[in-house]
């Protein structure tokens, strides 16, 4: 345990330093995703990646490489490895991935300007968290949705019409994974949480979660 506490004091020393570069430029780029979430409004989870957004920017190849350069110069050691039109990504220093990606989809709301960083609004990233849910196998996933859902006032049915606007689901697909999850807890275990706060994570909590989106009710969590 203590070893992890280590290595998150370094990277998250070092995603401080990239946070604070990337603000003090003249870019639309927000943070949105986990590290948005457990770094600037709860702290349930220990997050490594950061996740820079910008919404249907023309290009995002000039911000991109002025942040490159940038880090060149203060001597990070850099390593390029996507490099599209509308999606970067870098690690820095060999332990912190960052990626930069121009979002073409539909964006519910405006960021929050938190510690003077620009953060992506708890709608939004929840909306983004059931895409994520619904596309991969993360247990980060359901454990941020639940984090949002034990923490915000909300109706489902507002946030899954945000969903359908982003793309196109099939709900009971989406139900039929949160209640996969519910007769899985274990696969919680792998969750690096944090020591200073926590959520309930419990068969019934997640029954609960799966009504409230499964028949589009205010959410009961909060």
């Amino acid at each position: 345990m203590e070893k992890l506490k280590k290595d998150y004091t370094i990277l998250y020393k070092l995603q401080d330093e990239i946070l604070s570069l990337v603000k003090s430029l003249d870019n639309d780029f927000y943070l949105t995703g986990g590290t948005a979430l457990h770094r600037f409004y709860f702290d349930f989870r220990y997050s490594d990646d950061l996740d820079f957004f910008v919404s249907n920017a023309n290009s995002i190849n000039e911000e991109f490489n002025e942040i490159i350069d940038i880090l060149h110069e203060k001597n990070y050691t850099i390593k390029i490895q996507i490099n599209a039109r509308d999606m970067k990504r870098i690690f820095i220093n060999d332990i912190l991935q960052v990626d930069f990606v121009n979002d073409r989809v539909y964006r519910e709301g405006k960021s929050n300007y938190l510690d003077g960083v620009r953060v992506d609004n708890l709608y939004n990233i929840l909306a983004n968290k059931l895409s994520a849910l619904y596309d991969r196998e993360e247990p980060k996933d359901i454990f941020d949705i639940l984090s949002i859902s034990q923490n915000t006032f909300f109706d489902w049915k507002d946030i899954l019409k945000i969903y359908d606007k982003k793309a196109t689901f099939d709900k009971d697909y989406l139900i039929a994974k949160v209640k996969f999850i519910s007769e899985h807890l274990d696969i919680f275990d792998s969750i690096q949480k944090t020591d200073s706060k926590n959520i309930i994570i419990n068969k019934e909590i997640i029954l609960k979660l799966l009504n409230d989106m499964n028949n589009e009710m205010l959410n009961s969590l909060n």
